[in-house]
């Protein structure tokens, strides 16, 4: 069903339990799971255990289940199957990429001043520990897109082994030119990594054109809205080589049954898996992205969230104490300013008072609202009247 309209829109959100008795906009931090996603992970451990949980038909079954998810993401985001890591989050993914790299003492990461902490920590361990050099592109002074590609460009250095940064900015809710980056820095012959934690899902993909950086982390709890706990680590078929697995098991190993000893890495990105996981939670990630998928194809999900996110953009612009970081939406993301306040309490009144759900960025200080595809106009509204509310109190 590829409707739009303000009914089709009702209709589709009575599939997210969540969504019936508040305001949600904290999609960029936790999505909101469909009744059925929910029913397929039980679904799934409920055969687990009648089945199985241990066999050699039940293990059959558990690749079979990796298969289809990989498939899922590949039907999604682009690319081929084998392109595909299962991992837990894109903080995850991008650990497998930073530390999977041969660095050198003196080898230079470039990152951007605009990194979300669990990346910003990884980078900085990966500092200490292998004596890289660690600088970032200032991407919140960058006025343009342009002024992005040139700010990117211009830290790299003879030495750079790694650019890492994210598609989606998370704290302003900006959108880098990814290709035009990416371009620059293999001209440059440095590969690329992104964190894509608030972009898969968020905005349209295809890991295998125009957004065919090296690396592509990103998780399935967010805009996907399935279950916390999956994620996946796209990779480069051409940059596959490139990386060693830093944290190795079965999973991503060649057995030799007759000896019980590995024999090698697995072909594909699969080699990036460890051990035992939450196979069920791979069937709520692929339920989730059906649902997504029946209502309306990406392109269009993607049009619906900015199309949404520039209306909340106006509503909120229209109090005066409200100042919104972007005057045009690239993303769902939504962050602003209330002055004469502290963000932190508005948020806290706005969950408690309003049953209406934000959350607070510490740099640059604001509040971020997480606008999808269904969100609706009277969710924004109520937004809006809520914060002017709590100001005339």
């Amino acid at each position: 069903m590829n409707q739009t309209s303000v009914d089709a829109v009702r209709e589709h959100r009575k599939q997210f339990p969540a969504l019936a008795n508040k305001s949600y906009f904290n999609f960029g931090g936790q999505g909101t799971l469909p009744r059925s996603s929910i029913d397929a992970v039980v679904a799934t451990y409920e055969y687990l255990q009648e089945t199985g949980p241990f066999s050699t038909a039940i293990f059959t079954w558990l690749n079979s289940q990796q298969e289809l998810t990989r498939q899922s993401l590949s039907n999604e985001f682009g690319g081929q199957a084998s392109s595909y890591a299962l991992t837990q989050n894109a903080t995850e993914g991008c650990n497998i990429a930073m530390w999977g790299l041969d660095w050198e003492s003196g080898d230079h990461l470039l990152m951007t001043d605009s990194e979300h902490v669990g990346v910003i920590h990884a980078a900085q361990q990966l500092q200490r520990r292998r004596k890289v050099e660690l600088t970032s592109a200032n991407l919140s002074a960058a006025k343009t897109r342009a002024d992005m590609v040139d700010l990117v460009v211009r830290e790299l250095k003879p030495t750079t082994r790694l650019v890492l940064l994210s598609h989606v900015l998370w704290n302003t809710g900006r959108t880098v030119p990814l290709t035009e980056i990416v371009d620059a820095c293999h001209l440059a012959g440095v590969p690329v990594l992104v964190d894509g934690a608030q972009s898969g899902g968020a905005i349209d993909l295809d890991l295998n054109g125009k957004d065919n950086a090296d690396f592509y982390a990103m998780t399935g709890h967010k805009w996907c809205c399935g279950p916390e706990g999956v994620g996946t680590l796209f990779v480069d078929p051409a940059a596959l080589d490139t990386l060693q697995p830093t944290f190795v098991g079965w999973r991503g190993s060649i057995m030799d049954y007759s000896t019980g000893q590995p024999t090698g890495f697995n072909p594909g990105a699969s080699r990036f898996e460890v051990g035992t996981g939450a196979i069920p939670l791979f069937a709520g990630l692929r339920n989730s992205l059906d649902v997504h998928n029946r209502f309306a194809d990406s392109k269009t999900r993607a049009q619906m969230v900015l199309t949404n996110a520039n209306k909340a953009i106006k509503r909120l612009s229209q109090i005066p104490q409200v100042a919104c970081l972007l005057q045009e939406a690239e993303s769902g993301l939504v962050s602003f300013k209330v002055h004469g306040v502290t963000h932190r309490d508005v948020a806290m009144r706005l969950d408690s008072e309003f049953n209406v759900f934000v959350r607070t960025i510490p740099t640059p200080d604001c509040i971020r609202a997480s606008i999808h595809y269904f969100t609706t106009d009277d969710e924004i509204e109520r937004l809006a009247t809520s914060i002017e509310t709590i100001l005339r109190r």
